[in-house]
């Protein structure tokens, strides 16, 4: 038996009395909320105790099934000891935000407002902690965040309403234990996406959301020390800052969305005390501790997250998932009773029903990857511009035909058609473009000032917190995945098609479209035994009428480009094209 399966009863007053129920009375008695029932033994966090409303949630099927959800999706594709799943982690998370608030209750250098957590709001961290991740579906991060297929699990209401609503089986524990009340006061916190004007529950709640989902919080720091134990990088984090983190209020003028009135709001925050108050001086051991953390962050995204192998392994997925979807073999709920393998299997015994989705998941379970063709980052867009601003170029030339998961889809389709290869052999990896260090934003206490983290002026941290975090917003790029079998005549043809229609002005495009369709005439011709009896002056003549055709029927979606190509052929030199 695994370590993280073994579970140890605590001992009791009296060994003699083994009570199996709570009554009614004593569910209202925070000391039983919050008294300790049961031990998990796990790698990372070691032992995490859990109380008996905790337990009850661990119990549920809801729950068990984050057993069969990998943390890291595919990265067990670069990574075979990947294999650790959301299971330990929502343990781990529970595990670093219970110390959190032991060394925010603790600190000696903070006044009692400033370390106070009640009973209520212990209660609800942990809870919080517990069922942060309840809402995920298998390889959640790469459909959601990175390739935008679903919803976020933590913006997707009818997710939450199963897995955390009033009548699921956690919500009616939550209910049973602490109320009705408590329970909508947990579902605000999960909904909040951070912004003062939608927040509409108690101010004084605000620090239950920092610490398991903001900035330096116990999501970050567990999955942050987990996934480098299970990928073997020898980060090896620890955490002395959290001896520092206390509760701090900050006003804020807030207009209401409805009413359009402003009123004033002092939430209570997270922050991490870098300043020596007394001695005017910054705590430069906690300083450098945050700069790692970051450093440390950035290093796990680049050799993992953002890994051309799991990429690419996910973006397969993602397009296997996306023709499952169109052939209405797999919906969201569906998906909500997945593990990971289970996924994977479903979609490779599609062969009928949706083949292009079986191809792409048997070739994922096989490891027979695409390859990374080329890509465009910052820079390549940058030289693009000319005149016109970063944000404008990509609204007016990537986001129309990358920007959603269908637009994408159809712009692949599209690519496959005029190389006249199949679909799906070529997929493009375009994630969201907010890919930024949300950890530098962390609250601080410096020079007296609660400011964020990336505006402390101290001559050492600066410039290493600038690096960190250029370095980390060039992760991003369009990364153009193809399948192996494409000749490097196809991909190059390729690179000039996504050079046209992603990096190329409306003035330069007429030029560069007439040259790369007249290649693709060309590759039709070399593989024609008629098409070596034309004289070479006429052919090139003929191939450059053909792609002219082409050209003026390039926005034509009635018929497609490999049937056009053919026609036109079929039209200008009398013979069949291939």
């Amino acid at each position: 038996m695994s370590n993280e399966n073994k579970q140890t009863e605590l001992p009791i007053s009296d060994p003699k009395v083994q009570p199996k129920t709570v009554g009614e009375a004593d569910k209202s008695d925070w000391s039983v909320r919050l008294k300790p029932k049961k031990t998990f033994q796990t790698l990372v966090s070691g032992a995490v105790m859990v109380t008996r409303p905790e337990l009850e949630i661990i119990d549920t099927p809801d729950f068990q099934r984050l057993r069969r959800v990998r943390q890291l999706g595919s990265s067990c594709m670069v990574y075979p000891t990947a294999i650790h799943t959301r299971f330990d982690h929502s343990l781990g998370t529970l595990e670093m935000v219970e110390q959190m608030m032991q060394c925010i209750m603790r600190n000696e250098h903070s006044e009692q407002h400033e370390k106070e957590i009640t009973p209520r709001q212990r209660a609800m961290a942990r809870i919080y902690a517990l069922v942060h991740d309840i809402t995920h579906v298998p390889f959640g991060h790469t459909i959601e965040d990175e390739l935008g297929i679903l919803a976020r699990h933590d913006e997707n209401e009818p997710r939450i309403m199963n897995f955390l609503g009033p009548d699921s089986p956690v919500g009616k524990i939550i209910i049973d234990w602490f109320g009705k009340e408590f329970h909508a006061d947990l579902l605000r916190i999960y909904r909040w996406d951070d912004k003062l004007t939608t927040w509409d529950g108690s101010p004084d709640d605000i620090f239950i959301h920092d610490l398991v989902s903001n900035t330096v919080c116990a999501d970050l720091l567990d999955y942050l020390r987990r996934d480098d134990h299970y990928c073997n990088l020898g980060v090896g984090m620890s955490y002395p800052f959290l001896n520092y983190l206390y509760l701090g209020a900050e006003n804020h003028a807030v207009k209401s969305l409805e009413t359009g009135k402003e009123t004033t709001i002092t939430p209570r925050r997270v922050f991490v005390r870098l300043w020596k108050t007394q001695k005017g001086q910054p705590r430069r051991d906690v300083l450098s501790d945050l700069c790692r953390l970051l450093e440390a962050r950035y290093l796990v995204a680049e050799r993992v997250y953002f890994h051309h192998a799991k990429v690419i392994a996910g973006a397969m997925l993602a397009r296997a998932i996306q023709e499952a979807a169109e052939a209405k073999q797999i919906d969201e709920k569906k998906m909500w009773e997945h593990s990971d393998d289970t996924l994977v299997y479903e979609l490779m015994k599609l062969e009928k029903k949706a083949p292009l989705a079986a191809k792409l998941a048997r070739a994922y379970w096989d490891r027979r990857l695409h390859k990374c063709a080329f890509e465009y980052r910052d820079e390549d867009i940058e030289k693009t511009q000319a005149d016109d601003h970063r944000e404008a170029w990509m609204n007016a030339h990537v986001r129309p035909r990358l920007g959603t998961a269908q637009q994408r889809r159809a712009f692949e389709n599209h690519l496959a058609d005029v190389l006249m290869v199949e679909p799906g052999d070529v997929l493009i990896y375009f994630p969201d473009e907010r890919m930024n260090m949300k950890q530098a934003q962390m609250r601080v206490l410096w020079k007296g000032q609660q400011i964020p983290f990336k505006d402390v002026d101290d001559p050492v941290t600066k410039p290493r917190l600038k690096a960190v975090l250029d370095a980390h917003e060039r992760l991003w790029s369009i990364r153009v995945l193809v399948s192996p079998s494409l000749s490097p005549e196809k991909r190059s043809l390729l690179k000039d098609l996504c050079d046209l229609e992603l990096m190329t002005g409306t003035a330069e495009a007429v030029q560069l479209r007439q040259a790369a369709y007249e290649k693709i005439v060309w590759q039709h011709l070399d593989h024609d035994k008629d098409g070596s009896a034309i004289p070479p002056a006429e052919a090139h003549k003929k191939v450059q009428a053909a792609a002219a055709v082409l050209c003026q029927a390039a926005k034509d979606t009635r018929e497609s480009f490999g049937d056009r190509v053919r026609a036109v052929i079929s039209e200008q030199f009398g013979i069949k094209g291939k």
